[in-house]
């Protein structure tokens, strides 16, 4: 089973906005290793731990940071996706 990635353009517009433009910057503000932003940015699954300091860190709600494997969001997808599931 595939896992929930980082929804990078969704960070990437607050952390612009945040004058946050380089891993580096925003490792230091949420407290981590510009290794493990790196990691997030290329693909890595988030830890519940990180995505609760990037939403702290920059007023995003954690289901707007995270998308599903085959890239679709977690807000507004649910019922949609239950939909497509047979009865």
């Amino acid at each position: 089973m595939s896992r929930p990635r980082l929804h990078t353009q969704a960070l990437e517009k607050k952390t612009e906005e945040a004058g946050d433009d380089t891993a580096r910057k925003i490792a230091q503000r949420i407290g981590v290793a510009e290794s493990t932003i790196s990691r997030l940015l290329a693909g890595a699954t988030p830890t519940v731990e990180t995505l609760i300091a990037l939403s702290d860190a920059y007023g995003i709600r954690i289901e707007d940071l995270v998308i599903r494997p085959d890239g679709t969001p977690l807000r507004g997808s649910r019922q949609a996706a239950t939909e497509a599931v047979p009865a």
